[in-house]
C-alpha cells in the first residue's frame, strides 16, 4: 500500500470506528492519552488528512503538498489514535 493509501485508510477507520448512527461517539481520551490527545486532536487530524480519502482534481493537488516524512508521521500518529480509540472502545 502506498503513504496515500495508508493515510486514506487511517482516516477511512477512524470515521467508521467513532461514527455510529450519524453521530460522532465522544470517548474520555484523557484515561490512556495524558491530555496529548482529545476530541479536538482528532478532529483537526481528520480534517488535515480528508484529502487523502477523495480522488477529485483538487484533493490529489492538496496531498502535493505533504513531504515523505510528514505522510509517515501523518501514519504513525493515524495508528496512534486508532489504537487509543480502539482500547476505549473495547472497555466500554
Amino acid at each position: 500500500m502506498s503513504t496515500d493509501e495508508k493515510i486514506a485508510e487511517i482516516a477511512n477507520l477512524i470515521e467508521n470506528m467513532l461514527k455510529k448512527n450519524g453521530k460522532f461517539l465522544s470517548l474520555d481520551y484523557s484515561k490512556i492519552c495524558f491530555d496529548f490527545i482529545n476530541e479536538d486532536t482528532i478532529k483537526r487530524y481528520s480534517k488535515l488528512i480528508q484529502s487523502f480519502r477523495h480522488s477529485s482534481t483538487e484533493s490529489i493537488s492538496e496531498r502535493e503538498f505533504f513531504t515523505k516524512e510528514q505522510k509517515i508521521f501523518l501514519i504513525d500518529f493515524g495508528l496512534t489514535i486508532l489504537k487509543a480509540i480502539h482500547v476505549l472502545l473495547t472497555d466500554k
